[in-house]
């Protein structure tokens, strides 16, 4: 017999055929396999508050391998002269429009999705820290927020400015020298992305320079701490400033 010949045997030829071509793609997605690339922006924003380190960084997730990927959470590790600091992404901007910023939702990619987003990132204290802090921010609110006396040896007796008074100025310039970390000097940034399982996908690391103008500006925000400004309310006198990145990995 001629199989050659045989209509049923080239029916079930092509039927492999098909069947190979369908399910190529699936093969292919689940060899490449789930793969993650974060492209930053060259530059981050940076600044603090009481000390502690603040930072915006716009950040394209792009899924560049065969799976859907679920990108659960975000954080950065900045690091200088062999110290090591570990700041969370708290929230996000949804769109570079937007005025404020949203509780981050975790980002589901298919493959070959991107998402850009600005992404802000600021320490997340224990409880009993931030309780502590909480209340010496609410005893400093209630220090501002007294009436405002007139001092009977000025001209006019003019209203003078409250000021907080020297005990929980010396609290918070103390919290401020404990944890401030912009000093001027090289860093190492890199930012670490995790799935669903809390467990890494990929990473990115980054350099960058603070000098001694930045600190130095940084630094003069703890000079309107007498005023309330930058611990009751925030002006827009306090610093932000971008500082160039130098990718290197």
């Amino acid at each position: 017999m001629d199989t050659f010949g045989d209509l049923k045997f080239w029916a079930i030829v092509i039927s492999i055929i098909s069947l190979a071509f369908s399910i190529y793609p699936t093969i292919r997605n689940w060899l490449k396999g789930r793969r993650l690339q974060i492209e930053p922006q060259d530059a981050v924003m940076l600044s603090h508050q009481l000390g502690y380190t603040n930072l915006n960084w716009a950040l394209t997730l792009v899924n560049t391998g065969g799976l859907t990927i679920r990108v659960k959470n975000l954080h950065i590790v900045l690091k200088k002269d062999g110290e090591a600091v570990k700041i969370p992404m708290r929230n996000f901007y949804r769109n570079f429009d937007a005025k404020a910023p949203s509780l981050y939702s975790p980002i589901t990619l298919k493959p070959g999705e991107e998402a850009t987003h600005v992404f802000c990132f600021f320490h997340k204290l224990p409880r009993s820290e931030d309780k502590a802090l909480g209340e010496l921010i609410w005893q400093a609110s209630q220090e501002i927020s007294k009436p405002v006396g007139r001092a009977l040896d000025t001209p006019f007796n003019m209203a003078q400015p409250l000021k907080l008074s020297e005990e929980i100025l010396s609290k918070i310039h103390a919290i401020f020298q404990e944890n401030f970390y912009l000093k001027c000097g090289e860093y190492e940034i890199s930012v670490h992305a995790q799935d669903e399982n809390n467990k890494n996908i990929t990473s990115r690391i980054c350099r960058f320079t603070i000098f001694e103008s930045d600190e130095r500006n940084l630094r003069l925000v703890t000079e309107r701490y007498s005023s309330g400004d930058g611990i009751t309310y925030h002006s827009e006198q306090n610093v932000w400033f971008y500082t160039s990145l130098t990718d290197i990995q």
